[in-house]
Order: C-alpha cells, then sequence, then structure tokens
C-alpha cells in the first residue's frame, strides 16, 4: 500500500474517531438518543484490560477511542487485504522463517 493510501486510511479512521467521541469522549452524555453510533459491549481477559488502561493513559486516548480505532483499522485493512489480516494470529509460524 503507498504512503498517500495509508495517509488516507488515517484520516478516515481519525475521522471516524472524533464522530465516535462526539467532542467529549462521550462523557456527560444527557441525552443519548441523539447519539449516531451503535454502542457494543465486549470482554476481554483481565490483563488486556490492564494493558489497555496503562495505553489510555500514556497516549492520552480514551480506552473506548482506542478500542474504536483499533476496529476502524481492522476494518479498513480486512476490506483491502480480507481474511488474510487473520494469518499472523492464525499461524504466526510463516513469520519465524
Amino acid at each position: 500500500m503507498s504512503q498517500r493510501n495509508s495517509n488516507m486510511m488515517f484520516t478516515k479512521l481519525h475521522s471516524d474517531a472524533k464522530i465516535f467521541s462526539s467532542g467529549n469522549g462521550g462523557k456527560n452524555m444527557k441525552d443519548k438518543t441523539k447519539d449516531p453510533n451503535k454502542r457494543i459491549a465486549i470482554s476481554m481477559p483481565e490483563d488486556a484490560k490492564k494493558e489497555l488502561e496503562i495505553m489510555s493513559k500514556e497516549t492520552g486516548i480514551a480506552q473506548g477511542q482506542l478500542i474504536t480505532l483499533a476496529t476502524l483499522s481492522m476494518l479498513v485493512n480486512y476490506r483491502h487485504k480480507g481474511s488474510f489480516i487473520f494469518a499472523d494470529l492464525l499461524n504466526p509460524e510463516h513469520k519465524k522463517n
């Protein structure tokens, strides 16, 4: 992928994340019916949650926004590369050689 396409994807992801946060990270949202975004509950292992908390503190980015950015990035990669994006997760052995 070219640097230009990569930058365009990041710009789009950043834009989507801004929409998600609605400028205040979702805090003090009085009328949730006006929120255009679907909400989902996720579960994750405790150690991953702790790492996410540390990452959030170090970057200054809310945990929800980090999850949103990661998810949007995965969706863009999936759109461009299909299920090959999961190859490293399913078979990391090919990277060792």
